[in-house]
C-alpha cells in the first residue's frame, strides 16, 4: 500500500473514531477477535478513496460463512426509471417540463451497527493500533442486502405513506419525477427544490437519515447511477469516457496470462458490463457464455480459464461498446401497435416457416429439410429473425418500429429477454446487431393461434389455404440465414 492509500487509512480511522464508529484503540487482539485487511480503492469516476474491508481473505473468512443464495439483491434501475417516465409523459404529453431528481443518503452502510457479537471479528489494524469497528462495512458480502432493506423499507414509506409515486432507488441513491418546475423552500438548506424530493429531504430528516447538499440535486437532465438521463430528449446516455474505460479492463481482461482470471474478477467485469446494458441492453447476449463459465464456481479467488466462445463474445461487446454512441431512447418501446412501421405474423413448425406482413401486403415461406430436424420452438425463434432480416430490405424511416407477432411463448421470450441462452445464442447475436446497427425499435408480442391462421398455413406449405383466407396476397419463398437456420454444426453448450 502508497503512502497516499496510508495517509488515507489514517484520516479515515481520525473520522471514525470522531463518529464513535470506532472503539478506542488498543494494542493486543483478545481472545475472540478477529482481524480484517484493510484497502484503500478510487472511487467511480473521482480522484477519492474509498475505504474497504476485505472480509473474503482467509479460509475462514467472515464471507465465506455467508451463503451467495442469502444475500441476493435486485435494484431498481433506469429501466424502472424510464418506465415512470413514459407513463408520466403519456398522462401529461409532450410539453410539460419534467425536473428529474436524486437524492443520496450519506455514510450509508456506516450508519447501520452490527451486533457486537460481529463486531469483534471485524477489527481493524491502523499504524500499529487496533480498532473495533462497531458499524456495518464494504467487503462484506451481507452488506448491500442489509442496506437495500432500509432503504426499502425508507422507500416504501416514502411512496405509501407521502405518496411518492414515481421514487426509486438504487443502494443510497434514490431518484424521482415531478411534474412542471415549481419548487418550495427546504429549510434546512435554505434553498428551493422540487416539491416531492424536498417531501422526501423531510422525511429522512424525521427518519434521522443523515445527507449532504451537494448530493441532492435536480434538472431536467441529471446523471442516475452514472448515465445522463434526458427528460427533455427521454434518453439515457453513457459517457465517451465511460465506455472508453470499459472496454480497456474488458480487453485487459482478455490478455490475462495463462487465459485465466480469478472468479472475483470474472464477477466484477461482468458487473460493470450489466451496468452498461442500461445504454445497450440488446447487448445482453454477449454475457451469456461467461455468465454459463463461471455457473456454479464459489472459490473466489481460484482461476477461471478464458474460452473461445467468452473471448469472441467479449471482443463482439467491446466493438459495439466503441461503435455506438452511448445513446438509450427511454421512448424505444413505448410505441403502440398502430404506430408500428412493419407488422409481421410469424408460424413455424419443424418441417417449415412462414410469416407474412399485413402492412406491406407480402408473404414467405420455407420448407425445412428432413435432415436439419430441429424443434418447433427453435424453428419458431429462426422465423421471427427471418422476419426481421426481411424488414431491414424495407424502405423504412430512420429507428424504424417494427412488431412482430408469434404464437409461440418460448419464442417471444427468446427475444424479450435476449439472455442469449444455447441454441439461440446465434439468433439473438445477430439479433442484437441489426439492432445496434440500424437503430431498430423491435418489438415482438404474442398471439393467439387462432388469429395466426395465414403464418400457420404458410408454415406448414399449405399455400392453397393461405390463397383461400387472402386471395390476392403474394406469396415468396425465402431462405434462412445458415448462421440461424440449422444454425453452427457444433452449437454451443
Amino acid at each position: 500500500m502508497g503512502s497516499r492509500e496510508l495517509d488515507f487509512l489514517k484520516l479515515q480511522r481520525d473520522e471514525e473514531l470522531s463518529a464513535g464508529r470506532f472503539s478506542p484503540s488498543f494494542t493486543t487482539l483478545l481472545p475472540g477477535m478477529q482481524s480484517s485487511a484493510l484497502g484503500a480503492v478510487p472511487k467511480a469516476n473521482s480522484e477519492k478513496l474509498r475505504l474497504i474491508t476485505d472480509q473474503s481473505i482467509g479460509r475462514f473468512s467472515l464471507n465465506s460463512f455467508i451463503d451467495k443464495t442469502d444475500v441476493k439483491v435486485r435494484y431498481d434501475n433506469l429501466t424502472d426509471l424510464g418506465r415512470s417516465l413514459r407513463a408520466i409523459r403519456a398522462k401529461y404529453g409532450e410539453e410539460v417540463p419534467l425536473v428529474l431528481w436524486k437524492s443520496d443518503v450519506v455514510h450509508a452502510f456506516r450508519c447501520i451497527p452490527m451486533h457486537p457479537m460481529w463486531q469483534i471479528r471485524q477489527v481493524v489494524e491502523i499504524d500499529g493500533s487496533y480498532y473495533v469497528d462497531r458499524c456495518m462495512v464494504f467487503g462484506s458480502r451481507a452488506s448491500p442486502v442489509i442496506w437495500c432493506k432500509i432503504a426499502g423499507l425508507i422507500a416504501w414509506i416514502a411512496i405509501h405513506v407521502r405518496r411518492l409515486a414515481f421514487l426509486h432507488h438504487y443502494m443510497d441513491d434514490y431518484w424521482s419525477i415531478e411534474r412542471g418546475i415549481f419548487p418550495i423552500r427546504y429549510e434546512k438548506y435554505g434553498d428551493l427544490r422540487p416539491h416531492s424530493q424536498v417531501q422526501f429531504l423531510t422525511l429522512l430528516d424525521e427518519l434521522g437519515v443523515p445527507h449532504e447538499q451537494v448530493k441532492q440535486v435536480f434538472g431536467e437532465a441529471v446523471e442516475v447511477i452514472g448515465f445522463e438521463v434526458d427528460t427533455r430528449a427521454m434518453t439515457i446516455r453513457m459517457g465517451n469516457n465511460d465506455r472508453r474505460d470499459l472496454a480497456t479492463a474488458i480487453l485487459a481482461f482478455l490478455d490475462a496470462p495463462k487465459r485465466a482470471q480469478p472468479l472475483r474478477k470474472w464477477q466484477c467485469l461482468l458487473g460493470w458490463m450489466n451496468w452498461a446494458l442500461n445504454a445497450m441492453p440488446h447487448a445482453r447476449p454477449a454475457l451469456s457464455s461467461a455468465y454459463r463459465k463461471i455457473s456454479g464456481k464459489t472459490a473466489a479467488h481460484a482461476p477461471v480459464y478464458l474460452n473461445a466462445e467468452v473471448k469472441h463474445d467479449f471482443y463482439w461487446f467491446v466493438d459495439h461498446l466503441k461503435s455506438g454512441s452511448g445513446l438509450s431512447l427511454i421512448r424505444g418501446n413505448s410505441w403502440n401497435a398502430v404506430d408500428a412501421d412493419v407488422t409481421i405474423y410469424c408460424d413455424a413448425c419443424p418441417s417449415g416457416m412462414g410469416f407474412w406482413s399485413p402492412s406491406h401486403w407480402k408473404s414467405f415461406y420455407y420448407r425445412c429439410p428432413p435432415e436439419y430436424a430441429k424443434n418447433s420452438n427453435f424453428c419458431e425463434a429462426a422465423t421471427i429473425v427471418s422476419a426481421l432480416q426481411w424488414a431491414l430490405s424495407l424502405d423504412l424511416p430512420a429507428n424504424p418500429r417494427i412488431l412482430i407477432y408469434s404464437d409461440n411463448l418460448a419464442a417471444v421470450e427468446v427475444f424479450s429477454s435476449m439472455r442469449g441462452n444455447p441454441p439461440y445464442f446465434e439468433m439473438t447475436i445477430q439479433a442484437a446487431a441489426w439492432v445496434h446497427d440500424f437503430g431498430l425499435l423491435w418489438r415482438t408480442l404474442h398471439v393467439p393461434g387462432l388469429d395466426n391462421q395465414v403464418a400457420d398455413y404458410l408454415s406448414r406449405g399449405m399455400l392453397d389455404r393461405v390463397r383461400t383466407v387472402e386471395k390476392s396476397l403474394p406469396i415468396y419463398e425465402f431462405t434462412p440465414l445458415s448462421s440461424i437456420y440449422p444454425g453452427p454444426a457444433s452449437p454451443r453448450k
